[in-house]
């Protein structure tokens, strides 16, 4: 058996696994429910079975469409449109999120991956009475949600359809493909130019990883709800769960712009796309949720309004897939449309229904055991930054959506830009960073003088510092050209926006501060031993700081590098120069510029490379970069992409994009100086750091995944 039957047998075993996934989820739906109905406890054994079941099935089948991949089989529909002879094998791989069809498989691996790990966590851990009385429904819901996900796969986007021959002939005369005597297509159409970059095998499955986790802590508030279990368990044997969704998806968002800041060209990293923004609304909502359920545990308060954020956070996870799946929004991610919104759209529903009918059926169930009684508490300023997050969500979905809103009610696309977002949302995440900083600090209950005086005077005079002393740097380099412009956009939001990220840093670190003094006289700890020991005792706490210490620096470089940059688009000849701000760039005229490489291995392009050369304005080098154009011959989307090259320190980004050679020789390019862009990528690994720590279950605290 050569490789090329062996994949087509793999694509036709893929189609049955696939089938047979479907029929047992519906199985697992059912199974719970019989349990329920003749209180037999095997049933319920025999829908954890199933859920192991369907995880293999679903990994059979997409291991079936890699190997359709890796083996040519370009007569498949879904193959021939994301691959070719020429690319590289991590590409073909990947190629099983490449498309639509491939993506919501792939969507069904990670959930059936995760449904069967909840139900080996009940497995080990499923003694406690509550958790026996949850356990059927969280398989009944996760059934529901892998039969919607296995069911669209099948009979919506099958990604292991065949092409029938008049299909095959057509593509092989409009492409220039050969076809066998077989009939059978001897290449593939390839991989859209802007998806052959490393980013593309990371950045969507950490995004789906933590679009889909969020569906566990669903499951469990759902179960919670039916089995009248009203207290935190579902809370306590979700966290990590929560906390594990929550860091893939913060990877998922900057990596998206990490991505789109080396390959788009246009020298920013978020651009308020309607596909960006989908990722944006779960996270959003789910930061929300970690928050709020600490006042539950501690205080056992908001048990109504952390149901509705978990329920809105698996909601907004649906509706992001939908909002990229469907067709209804404008971007270049996004996947082509078809009949899989309306789909979408009924899933949504029901989600929406049975979610809010559970909600307010039990709501006599969930009264907590005290009342906010403080506006200057913990309790409240984690509330309103409830509110907030929620609130910016809500206005980031709707200005995405704004466009369809407005053809489908007014008869005119209204084009909703990056004004309108900074706008809207700019004062929202400036209350939201102030709230960030005295969250943690101020007191339960109600905060007294001394616990503001403590925990805050130096820290926020620090910011008020820090804000004036900007401004008064900013003016003194004539950077602030009008009295006007002091105040906007120079105070607000820029320095204002440093200001509070200060105020955030600070806080931190007099909370780092008096811990670390406070072991260090006590205990007779050093002042290394004294900091491992914070992390050890409360883990979670401190990681959480260290959450806010990277989320201080992204504000930092986000307001930097957007307010500071400098651009400029120049066409210039080999060997002449240009300004960028107080920059020079030259296009340098050497023997690699020019110059044409052939396709190498994994490579399906040409390239042309030109080296340009920054100096400072005192003529120093600073950055030799050395840009690319690649040439796709066959491609249908692009024939030509230009590949940007950056120089990076932690001060500045030196950037070119390298658009066209003209045919006198002239060199047509964009060249960017971003300042501080690299404070955004060291918050974000800072952040995942913090989440790391705050999730490892420490020794002495014998946590696991379930408490």
């Amino acid at each position: 058996m050569d490789s090329s039957e062996l994949g087509r047998i793999a694509l036709d075993a893929g189609k049955q696994l696939l089938t047979g996934a479907v029929l047992l989820s519906g199985a697992v739906i059912l199974l719970p429910i019989a349990a329920a109905l003749l209180k037999d406890r095997r049933l319920v054994l025999a829908a954890r079975a199933g859920l192991y079941g369907i995880f293999l099935l679903v990994a059979g089948a997409s291991a079936c469409l890699v190997t359709g991949f890796i083996t040519g089989q370009y007569d498949n529909e879904y193959v021939y449109n994301y691959s070719e002879k020429a690319l590289a094998l991590p590409y073909k791989i990947a190629g099983l999120w490449a498309g639509l069809r491939g993506s919501l498989l792939f969507w069904s691996l990670i959930l059936a991956g995760f449904s069967a790990a909840a139900a080996l966590q009940h497995h080990w851990s499923g003694r406690h009475p509550v958790g026996r009385r949850l356990e059927p429904w969280v398989y009944c819901t996760l059934g529901v949600v892998l039969l919607f996900f296995t069911f669209v796969t099948q009979h919506v986007e099958n990604p292991f359809e065949w092409m029938d021959m008049k299909q095959r002939l057509h593509l092989a005369q409009q492409m220039g493909f050969s076809v066998g005597e077989s009939g059978h297509l001897s290449d593939g159409a390839g991989l859209n130019p802007q998806l052959e970059n490393y980013w593309m095998i990371i950045h969507p499955p950490s995004l789906y990883l933590g679009f889909v986790g969020f569906t566990i802590p669903f499951a469990f508030a759902i179960a919670s709800l039916i089995a009248r279990e009203a207290g935190d368990y579902w809370i306590k044997v979700t966290r990590r769960w929560t906390m594990v969704a929550w860091l893939f998806l913060t990877n998922g968002v900057i990596l998206g712009g990490l991505w789109a800041y080396e390959m788009l060209g246009w020298g920013g990293y978020w651009a308020w796309d309607p596909v960006e923004n989908a990722s944006l609304l779960p996270w959003l909502t789910g930061t929300a949720f970690l928050h709020s359920v600490m006042i539950q545990e501690r205080r056992d308060m908001l048990k109504a309004w952390n149901l509705f954020l978990i329920f809105l956070t698996f909601f907004m996870t649906i509706v992001a897939t939908y909002m990229t799946r469907s067709g209804v929004v404008d971007s270049f991610h996004a996947f082509a449309g078809g009949d899989i919104g309306t789909w979408f759209l009924w899933f949504m529903g029901a989600i929406a229904a049975a979610s809010l009918f559970l909600l307010f059926y039990r709501l006599p169930d969930l009264r907590g055991k005290h009342q906010l009684e403080s506006l200057l508490s913990r309790e409240a300023a984690f509330y309103f930054n409830n509110l907030l997050l929620v609130a910016i969500a809500i206005a980031v979905y709707f200005l995405s959506m704004f466009p369809k809103i407005s053809h489908d009610f007014f008869a005119f696309k209204q084009k909703v830009g990056e004004p309108h977002y900074n706008q809207v949302t700019a004062p929202l995440f400036l209350l939201l960073t102030f709230l960030t900083a005295i969250g943690p600090q101020i007191g339960w209950v109600k905060a007294s003088a001394e616990n503001l005086q403590r925990n805050f005077v130096v820290p926020g005079l620090v910011g008020v510092v820090s804000v004036l002393g900007l401004l008064g740097v900013w003016y003194s380099q004539d950077l602030i050209p009008t009295l006007r412009q002091l105040f906007v956009p120079f105070f607000y939001p820029a320095a204002l926006a440093i200001g509070l990220a200060v105020f955030v840093l600070g806080t931190v670190y007099t909370e780092f501060h008096r811990g670390i003094k406070s072991r260090m006289k006590f205990r007779g700890e050093g002042f290394f031993e004294s900091i491992a020991s914070l992390f050890i005792v409360n883990n979670r706490r401190y990681g959480g700081y260290v959450v806010h210490v990277g989320f201080g620096l992204i504000v930092i470089g986000v307001i930097v590098s957007s307010f500071f940059r400098s651009h400029e688009a120049l066409t210039l000849s080999p060997g002449d120069q240009g300004k960028v701000g107080d920059y020079t760039v030259e296009v340098v005229n050497d023997e690699l510029s020019g110059k044409t490489t052939p396709p190498g291995p994994g490579q399906p392009f040409t390239k042309e490379t030109q080296r340009f050369r920054f100096r400072s304005a005192a003529g120093n080098v600073v950055a030799d970069l050395l840009p690319e154009r690649h040439f796709y011959p066959k491609k249908r989307e692009a024939s030509v992409l230009s590949q940007p090259e950056i120089s990076r320190n932690f001060v500045n980004d030196y950037y070119v994009h390298y658009r066209e050679r003209l045919p006198g020789g002239e060199v047509m390019f964009e060249a960017f100086v971003n300042p501080w862009v690299n404070w955004i990528w060291a918050g974000w690994l800072i952040m995942i750091a913090g989440g790391i720590l705050a999730i490892i279950p420490m020794p002495q605290r014998g946590v696991g995944l379930a408490e």
